[in-house]
Order: C-alpha cells, then structure tokens, then sequence
C-alpha cells in the first residue's frame, strides 16, 4: 500500500509530461536580476493546471549564466538576433506544446496563483483568450489564448479561424479572476 502513492505520482507526472495542458512563454532580452526573479517566481507555481515553462533567450545580454542553470522541465529556446516581444513569442509558441499558451511580457516575477485562473477563463471551448485585470494574481502583463489564436495574431504557424459569427467579440468573463477579466471569444 505504501508504494501506491509513489506510483500514482509517477504515473500523474508522466501524463503531464506528455502533454502539459499550459504553456507559458517568457521572452528574455537581459536584466539578470529580473528574469532571475521571474524564474524563480515562476518555479513556485503549483503543478495544477498542468504546465510547462518555455523560456525564449532573444538574443539577450548579460544572461549567459543564468540560462547555463536553467534545467528541470523549463524548455530554452534561443534566438540567434534580438526580434523583439512578437518574434520572441512567436518563437516561443512554435515550441510550446500546451493547448494553453500564456505569454508575458517580459521577465515578470508572477504570483504563484496567476496560472489557475486564466486556465480555468479558458475551460469554455468557446473562450479563445483571456487576461486579468488589476488587483488579480496576473496583473502584471500577460495573455492566456488557445493554441489556435496565435496564428491569427501573427504568431505561429496558420490554423483555422477559432471565431463565427455566433461568438461576441469581448464578454466579461466575471467568474475566473475579476469583473475587470476580459474574456475575447
């Protein structure tokens, strides 16, 4: 009975392996400290939802060392010339394995709450991307969007249109993280 524990953990973590459900996409350019404390912030998020770490290296400078470290389930894509937030996201998503792509704006150091509720905005098949507002956990920039809407905003490869005219434009989502969370879908 002892060992059931054990292997349910190794089995959960073995599924997550395969298939996190989240990705989140961090560009880096420089600032050793900050995007020391972001990865640090970002390695105190729980387990749940399912995630990965997709770090994007555009070409920065002063990071050698700190991205030497990076290790563990966090994935190092390097750019070989700084392209800037979009190019670094774009990058970015085209590693990221997640059905969630949640992408900062830079090396934020997060509130180890902010990636359940902006998986949770985005339960609803119907929702396609969301974000916080002002007071939630994730009120520093990012945006949570499915897989398939990185294409339509230039990032990525091109996929099906996510929207029809049956879908608003922009709802308030109002049960995830605040009234402030505006939910496109």
């Amino acid at each position: 009975m002892g060992h059931a524990g054990p292997a349910r953990h190794a089995a959960t973590h073995a599924a997550r392996d395969a298939a996190p459900r989240v990705s989140v996409v961090v560009p880096l350019s420089g600032d050793p400290e900050a995007a020391l404390r972001c990865l640090v912030a970002l390695s105190e998020v729980p387990d749940d939802p399912a995630h990965e770490v997709v770090i994007v290296d555009d070409a920065s400078v002063g990071l050698g060392p700190l991205l030497e470290r990076v290790g563990g389930d966090a994935l190092l894509v390097r750019r070989p010339e700084r392209g800037g937030l979009l190019r670094a996201w774009a990058s970015g998503l085209e590693r990221a394995s997640g059905e969630i792509v949640v992408l900062l704006a830079g090396p934020v150091a997060v509130d180890p709450g902010f990636l359940a509720p902006l998986a949770a905005a985005l339960a609803d098949p119907r929702t396609a991307a969301a974000t916080a507002g002002v007071g939630d956990p994730v009120a520093t920039a990012a945006l949570a969007l499915r897989r398939a809407v990185g294409p339509l905003l230039g990032l990525g490869r091109a996929a099906a249109p996510v929207r029809g005219p049956e879908h608003p434009a922009e709802r308030v989502c109002g049960q995830c993280c605040s009234s402030a969370c505006s939910i496109v879908s």
